[in-house]
Protein backbone atom coordinates (compact mmCIF):
# COMPACT_ATOMS: atom_id res chain seq x y z
CA UNK A 1 0.00 0.00 0.00
CA UNK A 2 1.45 3.47 -0.68
CA UNK A 3 2.07 5.70 2.15
CA UNK A 4 1.58 9.35 2.32
CA UNK A 5 1.82 9.59 6.17
CA UNK A 6 4.28 7.89 8.40
CA UNK A 7 3.75 4.64 9.02
CA UNK A 8 0.48 3.33 10.81
CA UNK A 9 -1.11 0.26 11.51
CA UNK A 10 -4.35 -0.80 9.51
CA UNK A 11 -5.88 -1.03 12.66
CA UNK A 12 -5.63 2.63 13.51
CA UNK A 13 -6.57 3.90 9.96
CA UNK A 14 -9.90 5.24 8.99
CA UNK A 15 -12.37 3.91 6.73
CA UNK A 16 -14.05 6.64 3.99
CA UNK A 17 -17.26 5.49 5.43
CA UNK A 18 -15.49 6.49 8.93
CA UNK A 19 -14.94 10.07 8.08
CA UNK A 20 -17.59 13.19 8.78
CA UNK A 21 -19.70 14.00 5.53
CA UNK A 22 -23.05 15.48 4.16
CA UNK A 23 -25.85 13.22 5.21
CA UNK A 24 -27.44 11.72 1.65
CA UNK A 25 -29.98 9.76 0.51
CA UNK A 26 -30.52 5.60 0.08
CA UNK A 27 -29.14 4.97 -2.98
CA UNK A 28 -29.10 8.54 -4.53
CA UNK A 29 -26.14 9.17 -1.20
CA UNK A 30 -24.91 12.71 -1.94
CA UNK A 31 -25.84 13.22 -6.00
CA UNK A 32 -29.29 15.52 -5.83
CA UNK A 33 -26.75 18.14 -3.48
CA UNK A 34 -23.93 18.66 -6.02
CA UNK A 35 -24.36 21.62 -8.47
CA UNK A 36 -22.29 21.21 -11.38
CA UNK A 37 -21.75 24.97 -11.90
CA UNK A 38 -20.64 25.65 -8.52
CA UNK A 39 -19.35 22.53 -7.21
CA UNK A 40 -16.56 24.02 -6.27
CA UNK A 41 -18.23 26.14 -3.39
CA UNK A 42 -20.08 22.97 -2.60
CA UNK A 43 -17.15 20.97 -1.88
CA UNK A 44 -15.77 24.04 0.34
CA UNK A 45 -18.53 24.58 2.17
CA UNK A 46 -18.34 21.02 2.76
CA UNK A 47 -14.78 21.29 4.01
CA UNK A 48 -16.28 24.48 6.37
CA UNK A 49 -18.67 22.00 8.38
CA UNK A 50 -16.80 18.78 8.46
CA UNK A 51 -13.27 19.16 8.12
CA UNK A 52 -10.19 19.13 6.16
CA UNK A 53 -10.32 15.97 5.33
CA UNK A 54 -14.15 14.96 4.99
CA UNK A 55 -16.23 12.64 2.58
CA UNK A 56 -19.33 12.02 0.45
CA UNK A 57 -21.07 9.24 -1.92
CA UNK A 58 -22.84 9.03 -4.77
CA UNK A 59 -24.52 5.42 -5.39
CA UNK A 60 -22.03 3.34 -3.68
CA UNK A 61 -19.38 5.40 -4.18
CA UNK A 62 -16.96 6.91 -1.60
CA UNK A 63 -15.43 10.07 -3.13
CA UNK A 64 -12.71 12.05 -0.89
CA UNK A 65 -12.11 16.05 -0.50
CA UNK A 66 -8.91 16.61 1.13
CA UNK A 67 -7.94 20.36 1.90
CA UNK A 68 -5.56 19.51 4.92
CA UNK A 69 -2.22 21.07 3.92
CA UNK A 70 0.23 18.86 4.50
CA UNK A 71 -1.86 15.70 2.60
CA UNK A 72 -2.56 17.81 -0.24
CA UNK A 73 0.67 18.41 -1.24
CA UNK A 74 1.71 15.04 -0.74
CA UNK A 75 -0.92 13.91 -3.18
CA UNK A 76 -0.28 16.51 -5.46
CA UNK A 77 3.54 15.34 -5.50
CA UNK A 78 3.09 11.55 -5.91
CA UNK A 79 1.59 12.46 -9.31
CA UNK A 80 1.53 10.59 -11.57
CA UNK A 81 2.61 7.38 -9.81
CA UNK A 82 0.11 6.80 -6.56
CA UNK A 83 -2.78 9.57 -7.77
CA UNK A 84 -3.60 10.18 -11.64
CA UNK A 85 -6.58 12.06 -13.14
CA UNK A 86 -10.39 10.74 -13.10
CA UNK A 87 -10.07 7.59 -15.70
CA UNK A 88 -13.11 9.27 -16.97
CA UNK A 89 -10.80 12.31 -18.25
CA UNK A 90 -8.88 9.93 -20.21
CA UNK A 91 -11.79 7.85 -21.45
CA UNK A 92 -13.09 10.70 -23.17
CA UNK A 93 -10.28 12.51 -24.17
CA UNK A 94 -9.92 9.05 -26.05
CA UNK A 95 -13.33 8.88 -27.67
CA UNK A 96 -12.90 12.89 -28.65
CA UNK A 97 -9.63 12.69 -30.14
CA UNK A 98 -8.09 14.88 -27.40
CA UNK A 99 -6.40 12.96 -25.74
CA UNK A 100 -3.14 14.67 -24.94
CA UNK A 101 -0.19 16.10 -22.21
CA UNK A 102 -3.48 17.20 -20.10
CA UNK A 103 -5.41 13.85 -19.90
CA UNK A 104 -2.15 11.35 -20.41
CA UNK A 105 -1.05 9.12 -17.40
CA UNK A 106 1.70 6.59 -16.52
CA UNK A 107 4.66 6.53 -18.88
CA UNK A 108 2.03 8.09 -21.97
CA UNK A 109 2.67 11.19 -19.91
CA UNK A 110 6.03 10.98 -19.21
CA UNK A 111 6.97 10.25 -22.77
CA UNK A 112 4.61 13.19 -24.14
CA UNK A 113 5.99 15.41 -21.11
CA UNK A 114 9.74 15.24 -22.52
CA UNK A 115 8.56 15.54 -25.73
CA UNK A 116 6.61 18.64 -25.50
CA UNK A 117 8.31 20.86 -22.62
CA UNK A 118 11.00 22.13 -25.28
CA UNK A 119 8.14 23.91 -26.92
CA UNK A 120 7.30 26.39 -23.61
CA UNK A 121 11.05 27.39 -23.73
CA UNK A 122 11.33 30.69 -22.56
CA UNK A 123 12.77 31.56 -26.06
CA UNK A 124 10.13 30.00 -27.73
CA UNK A 125 7.77 32.64 -26.01
CA UNK A 126 10.29 35.38 -26.59
CA UNK A 127 9.80 34.82 -30.55
CA UNK A 128 6.30 35.13 -30.08
CA UNK A 129 6.21 38.55 -28.33
CA UNK A 130 6.18 40.82 -31.17
CA UNK A 131 2.66 39.25 -31.97
CA UNK A 132 1.40 39.32 -28.42
CA UNK A 133 2.06 43.11 -28.84
CA UNK A 134 -0.18 43.48 -31.87
CA UNK A 135 -2.85 41.52 -30.25
CA UNK A 136 -2.94 43.50 -27.56
CA UNK A 137 -2.76 46.64 -29.17
CA UNK A 138 -6.27 45.18 -30.98
CA UNK A 139 -7.88 44.59 -27.54
CA UNK A 140 -7.28 48.13 -26.48
CA UNK A 141 -8.74 49.61 -29.71
CA UNK A 142 -12.17 47.49 -28.82
CA UNK A 143 -11.95 48.46 -25.04
CA UNK A 144 -11.57 52.52 -25.99
CA UNK A 145 -14.33 52.07 -28.25
CA UNK A 146 -16.38 50.82 -25.45
CA UNK A 147 -15.35 52.98 -22.97
CA UNK A 148 -16.29 55.82 -24.96
CA UNK A 149 -20.18 54.55 -24.57
CA UNK A 150 -19.85 54.84 -21.08
CA UNK A 151 -21.50 51.79 -20.13
CA UNK A 152 -20.37 48.91 -18.17
CA UNK A 153 -18.22 46.13 -19.79
CA UNK A 154 -18.62 42.47 -20.26
CA UNK A 155 -14.56 42.10 -20.24
CA UNK A 156 -14.66 38.36 -20.03
CA UNK A 157 -16.63 38.61 -23.64
CA UNK A 158 -13.69 40.02 -25.17
CA UNK A 159 -10.98 38.41 -23.10
CA UNK A 160 -11.85 34.59 -24.61
CA UNK A 161 -11.23 36.10 -27.83
CA UNK A 162 -8.28 37.90 -26.95
CA UNK A 163 -6.41 34.68 -25.46
CA UNK A 164 -8.02 32.52 -28.31
CA UNK A 165 -6.16 34.71 -30.27
CA UNK A 166 -3.28 35.20 -28.31
CA UNK A 167 -3.13 31.35 -28.27
CA UNK A 168 -3.58 30.60 -31.87
CA UNK A 169 -0.75 33.08 -33.05
CA UNK A 170 1.18 31.70 -30.31
CA UNK A 171 0.42 27.82 -30.51
CA UNK A 172 0.51 27.42 -34.51
CA UNK A 173 0.82 30.83 -36.07
CA UNK A 174 -2.65 31.60 -36.86
CA UNK A 175 -3.68 35.41 -36.97
CA UNK A 176 -7.54 34.35 -35.69
CA UNK A 177 -8.16 37.66 -35.05
CA UNK A 178 -11.48 37.01 -33.50
CA UNK A 179 -11.33 40.38 -31.57
CA UNK A 180 -11.96 42.16 -34.64
CA UNK A 181 -13.43 39.51 -36.70
CA UNK A 182 -15.97 38.01 -34.39
CA UNK A 183 -15.87 33.83 -33.30
CA UNK A 184 -14.35 32.26 -36.61
CA UNK A 185 -15.77 28.62 -37.18
CA UNK A 186 -12.80 27.48 -35.42
CA UNK A 187 -13.66 29.09 -32.50
CA UNK A 188 -17.17 28.42 -32.65
CA UNK A 189 -16.72 24.75 -32.43
CA UNK A 190 -14.59 24.48 -28.88
CA UNK A 191 -17.85 26.77 -27.93
CA UNK A 192 -19.65 23.31 -28.12
CA UNK A 193 -16.50 21.16 -27.41
CA UNK A 194 -15.59 22.33 -24.30
CA UNK A 195 -18.46 22.10 -22.02
CA UNK A 196 -19.65 18.64 -23.20
CA UNK A 197 -16.26 17.79 -22.28
CA UNK A 198 -16.90 18.39 -18.55
CA UNK A 199 -20.63 17.06 -19.03
CA UNK A 200 -19.46 13.53 -20.14
CA UNK A 201 -16.48 13.40 -17.79
CA UNK A 202 -18.99 13.88 -14.79
CA UNK A 203 -21.65 12.19 -16.19
CA UNK A 204 -22.61 9.11 -13.57
CA UNK A 205 -23.28 7.22 -16.70
CA UNK A 206 -21.69 6.98 -20.45
CA UNK A 207 -25.17 7.19 -22.19
CA UNK A 208 -23.66 8.61 -25.35
CA UNK A 209 -22.23 5.07 -25.74
CA UNK A 210 -25.50 3.65 -26.13
CA UNK A 211 -27.94 6.56 -26.86
CA UNK A 212 -26.93 9.81 -28.50
CA UNK A 213 -29.10 13.07 -27.65
CA UNK A 214 -29.24 15.99 -29.98
CA UNK A 215 -26.34 17.76 -28.28
CA UNK A 216 -23.81 14.40 -28.23
CA UNK A 217 -24.28 14.67 -32.20
CA UNK A 218 -23.91 17.88 -32.49
CA UNK A 219 -20.14 17.19 -30.49
CA UNK A 220 -19.21 15.23 -32.70
CA UNK A 221 -20.02 17.62 -35.84
CA UNK A 222 -18.26 19.96 -34.02
CA UNK A 223 -15.46 17.51 -33.26
CA UNK A 224 -14.81 16.60 -36.78
CA UNK A 225 -14.80 20.18 -38.35
CA UNK A 226 -12.51 21.07 -35.91
CA UNK A 227 -10.06 18.45 -37.15
CA UNK A 228 -10.19 19.45 -40.54
CA UNK A 229 -9.56 22.83 -39.86
CA UNK A 230 -6.13 21.77 -37.60
CA UNK A 231 -5.20 19.05 -39.74
CA UNK A 232 -3.67 20.85 -42.40
CA UNK A 233 -2.57 23.55 -39.89
CA UNK A 234 -0.38 20.94 -38.00
CA UNK A 235 0.80 19.51 -41.95
CA UNK A 236 1.81 22.60 -43.01
CA UNK A 237 3.94 23.42 -40.52
CA UNK A 238 5.30 19.79 -40.55
CA UNK A 239 6.12 21.10 -43.94
CA UNK A 240 7.85 24.33 -43.02
CA UNK A 241 10.24 22.55 -40.80
CA UNK A 242 11.02 20.17 -43.07
CA UNK A 243 12.08 22.88 -45.64
CA UNK A 244 13.66 24.52 -42.88
CA UNK A 245 15.80 22.03 -42.07
CA UNK A 246 16.72 21.07 -45.25
CA UNK A 247 17.58 24.55 -45.88
CA UNK A 248 19.83 24.12 -42.72
CA UNK A 249 21.56 21.02 -43.57
CA UNK A 250 23.01 22.74 -46.97
CA UNK A 251 23.70 26.30 -45.32
CA UNK A 252 26.56 25.41 -42.40
CA UNK A 253 25.83 27.52 -39.57
CA UNK A 254 22.29 28.16 -40.29
CA UNK A 255 20.47 28.88 -37.22
CA UNK A 256 18.52 25.54 -36.00
CA UNK A 257 15.65 28.00 -33.77
CA UNK A 258 14.67 30.02 -36.78
CA UNK A 259 12.62 26.76 -37.75
CA UNK A 260 10.85 27.00 -34.18
CA UNK A 261 8.41 29.78 -35.01
CA UNK A 262 5.43 28.67 -32.67
CA UNK A 263 4.53 26.25 -30.18
CA UNK A 264 3.56 23.54 -33.00
CA UNK A 265 7.01 23.98 -34.85
CA UNK A 266 8.79 23.41 -31.35
CA UNK A 267 6.84 20.46 -30.18
CA UNK A 268 7.17 19.14 -33.91
CA UNK A 269 10.98 19.37 -33.68
CA UNK A 270 10.97 17.75 -30.49
CA UNK A 271 8.48 15.16 -31.42
CA UNK A 272 10.95 14.39 -34.77
CA UNK A 273 14.32 14.45 -33.15
CA UNK A 274 16.25 11.12 -32.87
CA UNK A 275 15.85 10.73 -28.91
CA UNK A 276 18.89 9.70 -27.03
CA UNK A 277 16.69 7.20 -24.62
CA UNK A 278 14.63 5.83 -27.23
CA UNK A 279 11.69 7.77 -25.92
CA UNK A 280 8.60 7.20 -29.02
CA UNK A 281 7.86 9.72 -31.11
CA UNK A 282 4.09 11.68 -31.19
CA UNK A 283 2.02 10.30 -33.18
CA UNK A 284 0.13 12.90 -35.32
CA UNK A 285 -3.30 11.98 -33.58
CA UNK A 286 -0.91 12.82 -30.53
CA UNK A 287 0.01 15.99 -31.99
CA UNK A 288 -3.16 16.81 -32.74
CA UNK A 289 -4.32 16.04 -29.46
CA UNK A 290 -1.78 18.44 -28.06
CA UNK A 291 -2.75 21.56 -30.36
CA UNK A 292 -6.57 20.51 -28.59
CA UNK A 293 -4.79 21.18 -25.28
CA UNK A 294 -3.32 24.01 -25.72
CA UNK A 295 -6.35 25.96 -26.97
CA UNK A 296 -8.54 24.49 -24.42
CA UNK A 297 -5.86 25.55 -21.51
CA UNK A 298 -4.98 28.72 -23.25
CA UNK A 299 -8.42 30.12 -23.69
CA UNK A 300 -10.64 29.65 -20.55
CA UNK A 301 -8.15 29.31 -17.38
CA UNK A 302 -6.10 32.61 -18.67
CA UNK A 303 -9.19 34.46 -19.91
CA UNK A 304 -11.19 34.35 -16.65
CA UNK A 305 -7.58 34.89 -14.48
CA UNK A 306 -7.72 37.97 -16.70
CA UNK A 307 -11.31 39.28 -15.76
CA UNK A 308 -10.53 38.71 -12.18
CA UNK A 309 -7.79 40.93 -12.16
CA UNK A 310 -9.76 43.42 -13.97
CA UNK A 311 -12.25 42.93 -10.79
CA UNK A 312 -10.04 43.47 -8.17
CA UNK A 313 -7.93 46.52 -9.85
CA UNK A 314 -11.12 48.29 -10.48
CA UNK A 315 -12.43 47.49 -6.60
CA UNK A 316 -9.06 48.67 -5.08
CA UNK A 317 -8.02 51.89 -6.37
CA UNK A 318 -4.69 51.82 -4.22
CA UNK A 319 -3.66 48.27 -6.04
CA UNK A 320 -4.34 50.27 -9.29
CA UNK A 321 -2.37 53.30 -8.49
CA UNK A 322 0.53 50.72 -7.93
CA UNK A 323 0.64 48.99 -11.06
CA UNK A 324 -0.54 52.36 -12.82
CA UNK A 325 2.95 54.25 -11.41
CA UNK A 326 4.90 50.92 -12.31
CA UNK A 327 3.55 50.67 -16.18
CA UNK A 328 3.82 53.73 -16.83
CA UNK A 329 7.76 53.78 -15.74
CA UNK A 330 8.23 50.78 -17.37
CA UNK A 331 6.39 51.40 -20.48
CA UNK A 332 7.31 54.55 -21.20
CA UNK A 333 5.65 55.90 -24.45
CA UNK A 334 4.70 52.65 -25.65
CA UNK A 335 1.33 51.53 -25.48
CA UNK A 336 1.95 48.19 -24.63
CA UNK A 337 5.43 46.37 -22.80
CA UNK A 338 7.68 47.31 -25.47
CA UNK A 339 10.29 44.29 -24.53
CA UNK A 340 10.19 40.73 -23.76
CA UNK A 341 12.54 41.35 -21.24
CA UNK A 342 11.11 43.83 -19.98
CA UNK A 343 8.30 41.82 -18.26
CA UNK A 344 10.35 40.81 -14.96
CA UNK A 345 10.02 44.34 -14.25
CA UNK A 346 6.62 44.15 -13.73
CA UNK A 347 6.75 43.68 -9.96
CA UNK A 348 3.47 44.95 -9.06
CA UNK A 349 1.23 43.49 -11.52
CA UNK A 350 3.17 40.08 -10.88
CA UNK A 351 1.72 40.56 -7.56
CA UNK A 352 -1.56 41.40 -8.98
CA UNK A 353 -1.48 38.36 -11.02
CA UNK A 354 -0.62 36.02 -7.81
CA UNK A 355 -3.42 37.40 -5.48
CA UNK A 356 -6.11 37.43 -8.24
CA UNK A 357 -5.20 33.58 -8.74
CA UNK A 358 -4.82 32.98 -5.20
CA UNK A 359 -8.61 34.62 -4.25
CA UNK A 360 -10.08 33.29 -7.84
CA UNK A 361 -7.79 30.46 -9.11
CA UNK A 362 -9.52 29.21 -12.43
CA UNK A 363 -8.66 25.41 -10.94
CA UNK A 364 -10.09 25.57 -7.37
CA UNK A 365 -9.51 22.27 -6.44
CA UNK A 366 -7.82 19.22 -8.82
CA UNK A 367 -9.98 16.07 -9.28
CA UNK A 368 -8.05 12.87 -9.22
CA UNK A 369 -8.50 9.20 -8.12
CA UNK A 370 -5.96 6.87 -6.49
CA UNK A 371 -3.81 4.76 -8.84
CA UNK A 372 -3.18 2.53 -5.76
CA UNK A 373 -4.40 1.72 -2.10
CA UNK A 374 -2.77 4.42 -0.31
CA UNK A 375 -3.35 6.34 3.12
CA UNK A 376 -3.56 9.90 3.53
CA UNK A 377 -2.91 11.15 7.13
CA UNK A 378 -4.85 8.52 8.90
CA UNK A 379 -7.54 7.61 6.09
CA UNK A 380 -7.35 3.73 3.96
CA UNK A 381 -7.78 5.44 0.58
CA UNK A 382 -8.59 2.41 -2.02
CA UNK A 383 -7.44 2.24 -5.25
CA UNK A 384 -9.96 3.81 -7.61
CA UNK A 385 -11.33 6.19 -5.20
CA UNK A 386 -11.85 10.06 -6.24
CA UNK A 387 -10.12 12.16 -4.68
CA UNK A 388 -11.01 16.22 -4.63
CA UNK A 389 -7.82 18.07 -3.78
CA UNK A 390 -9.28 21.75 -2.52
CA UNK A 391 -6.50 24.11 -3.52
CA UNK A 392 -7.90 27.02 -3.07
CA UNK A 393 -9.19 26.64 0.53
CA UNK A 394 -5.28 25.56 1.63
CA UNK A 395 -4.41 29.60 0.20
CA UNK A 396 -7.36 30.90 2.39
CA UNK A 397 -6.06 29.54 5.58
CA UNK A 398 -5.22 32.48 8.04
CA UNK A 399 -2.01 30.60 9.17
CA UNK A 400 -0.85 30.76 5.23
CA UNK A 401 -2.02 34.71 4.54
CA UNK A 402 -3.16 36.97 7.14
CA UNK A 403 -6.74 38.26 6.61
CA UNK A 404 -6.68 35.50 3.63
CA UNK A 405 -10.08 37.10 2.22
CA UNK A 406 -8.55 40.32 1.58
CA UNK A 407 -6.77 41.53 -1.75
CA UNK A 408 -3.21 42.73 -0.93
CA UNK A 409 -0.59 43.44 -3.32
CA UNK A 410 1.94 43.43 -0.60
CA UNK A 411 1.74 39.99 0.54
CA UNK A 412 4.06 39.43 -2.82
CA UNK A 413 6.18 42.27 -3.29
CA UNK A 414 8.69 41.24 0.01
CA UNK A 415 12.08 41.28 -0.77
CA UNK A 416 12.61 38.06 1.60
CA UNK A 417 12.94 35.06 -1.04
CA UNK A 418 12.34 32.78 1.63
CA UNK A 419 8.92 34.53 2.33
CA UNK A 420 7.97 34.81 -1.08
CA UNK A 421 8.86 30.86 -1.65
CA UNK A 422 6.56 29.87 1.20
CA UNK A 423 3.65 31.83 0.11
CA UNK A 424 3.90 30.09 -3.78
CA UNK A 425 4.55 27.10 -1.95
CA UNK A 426 0.49 27.26 0.23
CA UNK A 427 -0.96 29.17 -2.97
CA UNK A 428 -0.84 26.19 -5.67
CA UNK A 429 -3.38 27.77 -8.88
CA UNK A 430 -0.85 25.75 -11.48
CA UNK A 431 -0.52 22.82 -8.91
CA UNK A 432 2.18 21.28 -8.16
CA UNK A 433 4.91 18.45 -8.57
CA UNK A 434 5.87 17.06 -11.55
CA UNK A 435 2.25 17.52 -13.60
CA UNK A 436 2.22 21.37 -12.46
CA UNK A 437 0.83 23.56 -15.23
CA UNK A 438 3.38 23.38 -18.56
CA UNK A 439 1.85 26.97 -19.78
CA UNK A 440 2.06 29.05 -16.44
CA UNK A 441 4.89 31.05 -18.27
CA UNK A 442 2.60 32.03 -21.38
CA UNK A 443 -0.30 33.05 -18.86
CA UNK A 444 1.43 35.07 -16.51
CA UNK A 445 3.18 36.88 -19.40
CA UNK A 446 -0.46 37.52 -21.02
CA UNK A 447 -1.21 38.83 -17.38
CA UNK A 448 1.46 41.18 -17.25
CA UNK A 449 1.74 42.04 -21.29
CA UNK A 450 -2.23 43.42 -20.88
CA UNK A 451 -2.84 44.66 -17.43
CA UNK A 452 -0.30 46.85 -17.89
CA UNK A 453 -1.27 48.43 -20.84
CA UNK A 454 -4.69 48.73 -19.94
CA UNK A 455 -4.34 50.09 -16.44
CA UNK A 456 -2.08 52.44 -18.77
CA UNK A 457 -4.79 54.08 -21.14
CA UNK A 458 -8.13 53.61 -18.68
CA UNK A 459 -9.11 53.96 -15.04
CA UNK A 460 -10.80 51.77 -14.14
CA UNK A 461 -13.81 51.03 -11.69
CA UNK A 462 -16.77 48.89 -11.10
CA UNK A 463 -20.44 49.82 -11.23
CA UNK A 464 -22.97 50.59 -8.56
CA UNK A 465 -24.71 48.11 -6.73
CA UNK A 466 -22.50 44.92 -8.92
CA UNK A 467 -22.86 41.76 -7.58
CA UNK A 468 -20.51 39.21 -8.86
CA UNK A 469 -20.27 35.54 -8.55
CA UNK A 470 -18.47 32.36 -9.23
CA UNK A 471 -19.51 29.93 -11.82
CA UNK A 472 -17.55 26.26 -12.94
CA UNK A 473 -17.77 25.22 -16.31
CA UNK A 474 -14.41 23.61 -16.78
CA UNK A 475 -12.28 26.61 -15.12
CA UNK A 476 -14.22 28.50 -12.73
CA UNK A 477 -15.14 32.26 -13.60
CA UNK A 478 -16.66 34.79 -13.07
CA UNK A 479 -20.64 35.57 -13.21
CA UNK A 480 -22.45 38.60 -13.99
CA UNK A 481 -19.23 40.67 -14.21
CA UNK A 482 -19.13 44.23 -15.74
CA UNK A 483 -16.30 46.74 -15.52
CA UNK A 484 -16.13 50.75 -16.18
CA UNK A 485 -13.09 51.94 -18.09
CA UNK A 486 -12.26 55.42 -18.82
CA UNK A 487 -9.63 57.06 -20.99
CA UNK A 488 -6.74 58.64 -18.91
CA UNK A 489 -6.10 62.53 -19.54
Amino acid sequence: MAELAPTKTSASLRSLAALPGPPGLPLLGNLLQLDLEHLHLVLERWCEQYGDLCSFRIGPTRLLIVAEPEALRRVLLDRPERFRRLHTMEEVARELGMHGLFSAEGDDWKRQRKLILPAFKEENLARAFPVLGTITERLLTLLSREAARGEPIDVLHHLMRYTVDIMAAVAFGRDMNTLERGADELQRHFETIFPMLLRRVNAPFPYWRYLKLPVDRALDRAIMSAREILTPVVDQARSELAKTNQARSELAGANPETAHRTLLHAMLAAADDTMADGVAKLTNEEILANVFTLLLAGEDTTANTLAWMFYFLAGHGDAQAKVRAEADSVLGASPTLPRFEDAPKLRALGAAAHETLRLKSPAPFVSLEAASDAVIADVHVPKGTPVFVMTRRVAMRPDNFAEPERFQLERWLADDAGVTRDKLRASLPFGAGPRVCPGRQLALLECGLLLSAVVKRFELSLPAGLVVGERFDFAMEPEGLRVLLRERS
